[in-house]
């Protein structure tokens, strides 16, 4: 099988764009609510928090680490190897400048994911995180600086890279291709079963919060998934 990764800075999410609908009950009645009508008799602020709760607990995981998206029909279980799309994707982020990140146990909270993988000869940690949402499947992921304890003893920071620029690397198990448009800002990941899903909303900042350059890039490579 042909397994994926992808070179990308910081943050990537994979959304699609979708327009929620909401239902109510109106004098004995259910009927549909449409997108920012209020039902009769409710506050907006009410109705709105109402619709924010409901939304958070349709994408929530459960005990398991199990989630549905019935926005776009797919189905997520955050385990050890990383998070898995309808048992036919897996998403991990694998190397930092080229130094494998290690797997570990998910951690999860309502509709958020979080992985946190430390890097131990750059002395950098890797926080990847995933939340389930009505537009998709965002994956982002946090970079800081560590102390030493935590990247074990002995462990030094690598001086064999540029340390304003970051290379991640993440693999994408069970693509049979991936197409990233021509400004690197966007891409199309085919499954082997032949359905798309798009892969954009590229961002990245500083610990300033000033925005960064980034680009998405991928190769393809033959054997198993998590090979580096």
């Amino acid at each position: 099988m042909k397994a994926y990764k992808f070179c990308l800075i910081w943050m990537v999410g994979l959304t699609v764009c979708f327009a929620p609908m909401g239902w109510a009950v109106e004098a004995g009645k259910s009927r549909v609510i449409q997108q920012g009508e209020v039902p009769q008799g409710m506050d907006a602020k009410s109705w709105n928090r109402i619709q924010e709760q409901l939304r958070q607990n349709a994408f929530s995981f459960d005990e398991a680490g199990r989630a549905r998206n019935r926005a776009h029909d797919f189905s997520i279980a955050a385990e050890q190897a990383g998070l898995d799309v309808n048992g036919l994707l897996r998403f991990r982020a694998a190397a930092l400048n080229g130094v494998a990140l290690p797997e570990a146990e998910p951690k999860v909270t309502g509709n958020r994911v979080e992985y946190r993988r430390p890097s131990t000869s750059s002395g950098l940690v890797v926080t990847e995180w995933f939340v389930n949402k009505e537009e998709g499947l965002e994956q982002g992921f946090t970079i800081a600086e560590v102390r030493s304890a935590e990247c074990g003893a002995g462990s030094a920071s690598s001086d064999s890279s540029d340390p304003s620029e970051l290379q991640l690397l993440v693999d994408i198990a069970g693509a049979r291709a991936v197409t990233v448009e021509a400004d690197g800002q966007r891409a199309r990941i085919t499954n082997e079963q032949g359905r798309d899903f798009g892969y954009g909303g590229l961002k990245a900042w500083d610990v300033t919060g000033r925005a960064l350059a980034c680009r998405l890039e991928s190769f393809a490579i033959r054997g198993q998934w998590s090979e580096i």
